[in-house]
């Protein structure tokens, strides 16, 4: 027999495990049969949404390409109790001058509008392999999510940490 039970009115408590148990009993008169404890079924409750930031490069910057291998950055899940922890951090990198997304697929800027690149690990994470372009500002920006679903909500609109490429050496001259 399938059932279900509503737990509408349940005061869940964000970061805690919880624990759900069963067990039936039949309509046997005078005294109902009950059937064996079944093995309790846990579930964490987790509402507490993830953070995540770019921590290399740094805001303003110039980098040359050889000093940006990787960008990176730093995730966490704090929240009551135990948060189900940072699954997977995601980032979004701009081309200023094109307004066009770093795409996942091809390592290219060729995508309108934002497009979620995964990193690798979630803290300390890491994104490589971007295909930098001298001369140009780009912006990241990182999002996380954790084990519950929760995810960081990050406009591509406003903020990011904003850099640009020069791998061009300056030049000077004198003059009489």
């Amino acid at each position: 027999v399938t059932w279900t039970y509503g737990v509408s009115g349940v005061a869940w408590q964000d970061g805690q495990l919880h624990t759900i148990k069963s067990a039936a009993l039949d309509q046997v008169t005078p005294s109902p049969n009950v059937e064996a404890v079944r093995p309790a079924n846990q579930f964490r409750y987790d509402v507490t949404v993830p953070v995540s930031t770019v921590s290399y490069p740094a805001p303003g910057s110039f980098y040359q390409s050889s000093q940006l291998s990787t960008i990176s950055g730093t995730s966490s899940d704090a929240g009551p109790g135990t948060p189900s922890g940072v699954s997977l951090v995601e980032v979004a990198i701009k081309d200023e001058g094109t307004s066009l997304f770093l795409n996942a697929a091809n390592s290219a800027f060729d995508v309108a509008g934002s497009c979620w690149v995964a990193a690798t690990s979630t803290n300390p994470w890491t994104k490589a392999g971007v295909p930098w372009s001298q001369g140009v500002n780009y912006r990241g920006w990182s999002r996380a999510l954790d084990g519950a679903g929760n995810q960081q909500s990050v406009s591509v609109l406003s903020g990011g940490v904003g850099f640009k490429v020069d791998n061009i050496a300056p030049d000077s001259a004198m003059t009489s």
